[in-house]
């Protein structure tokens, strides 16, 4: 499991990362191989800084995995702040029920 999660940072671009955090939770974690979608996101307020969308990764027993990569954002920190994340999974939710969020910065 420690070599897949040290392959989702080691990723270059967000295909390859997509590509290892599914690899992370259907070989390793058990969640089901679902068909990679994108999930609008909507900015909510000026300052939230969100991508255009999350992506859909994996599902387990009703749980989605949607990964958030918020590295082409403006976020003005190297950090994950907690009103992008409470932004992102309220909006997921919304459209996809209970869900297990990932995020990364573009320091990932």
């Amino acid at each position: 499991m420690q070599r897949r999660i040290e392959q989702v940072f080691k990723a270059d671009d967000i295909d390859s990362r997509l590509h290892e955090l599914r690899r992370l939770f259907v070989e390793i974690l058990d969640f089901r191989n679902v068909e990679m979608r994108d999930i609008p996101l909507f900015r909510s307020s000026k300052h939230i800084h969100l991508p255009a969308v999350a992506h859909l990764v994996a599902e387990l027993n009703g749980v989605r995995v949607a990964y958030v990569d918020l590295s082409s954002t403006k976020v003005p920190t190297n950090r994950v702040r907690l009103a992008e994340a409470t932004d992102a999974v309220n909006q997921l939710e919304k459209v996809s029920g209970d869900v297990l969020t990932v995020f990364t910065n573009k320091h990932c």
